[in-house]
């Protein structure tokens, strides 16, 4: 296999494949080394400095799932490494790369739509919340209103009362007015009567 690199084929220098792959410059040196003992072929330029396709990128993210999720050692991932994608073309590997940056880019999407989701679910139940409080104030306010018109209503009866109470205890006043008036001329006449009758 030729490992002479070609400026045609894409490639990451290994400061962007360690950021892209979140380690340190240092530990993808280490690793590439011992994929390289154990036959793995990385392309090169004139200063023999590795140039990291997709097919290594793929095979490194796969490296550093064995070491972390699986704990496995560096010897013995690497092995699998060059087992699993030591003999796949190249091609294939690009392919198996879209499928999966495919489905990141859907698991993405479908974070965001979730956000999104649960942003209009918080956004609803503001809604609700203020609306809650809306009809209390106006409930509030109409009980308030009705008590007061309660009130009122009350007080214009009991003035009505009031006034009539008052109207009767006039009249009553000067139906006892009229009797007394009445007795008394009766008596008068009375009086008259049996004066004029001694005095004969």
């Amino acid at each position: 296999m030729d490992n002479n690199f070609s400026v045609s084929e894409m490639a990451l220098w290994s400061k962007d494949i360690a950021e892209t792959l979140g380690i340190a410059p240092v530990t993808l040196r280490k690793w590439s080394s011992e994929l390289e003992k154990q036959g793995w072929i990385f392309m090169k330029d004139e200063q023999q400095r590795r140039a990291y396709t997709q097919r290594d990128y793929v095979s490194l993210r796969y490296l550093r799932d064995l070491m972390k999720d699986k704990r496995k050692s560096l010897e013995s991932a690497c092995a699998e490494v060059v087992k699993r994608y030591g003999s796949i073309e190249p091609d294939a590997i690009a392919v198996s790369a879209i499928r999966e940056r495919e489905q990141e880019n859907a698991l993405v999407v479908q974070a965001e739509t979730m956000l999104h989701i649960n942003e209009h679910i918080s956004n609803l139940s503001l809604a609700v919340q203020q609306l809650t409080e809306r009809v209390e104030l106006i409930v509030q306010e109409q009980v308030r209103h009705e008590i007061s018109a309660a009130r009122q209503q009350i007080a214009t009866e009991i003035e009505a009362i009031a006034q009539q109470l008052s109207d009767q205890n006039k009249e009553l006043r000067e139906q006892i007015e009229i009797v007394v008036t009445e007795t008394r001329a009766e008596r008068h006449r009375k009086k008259g009567f049996w004066e004029r009758i001694f005095n004969k």
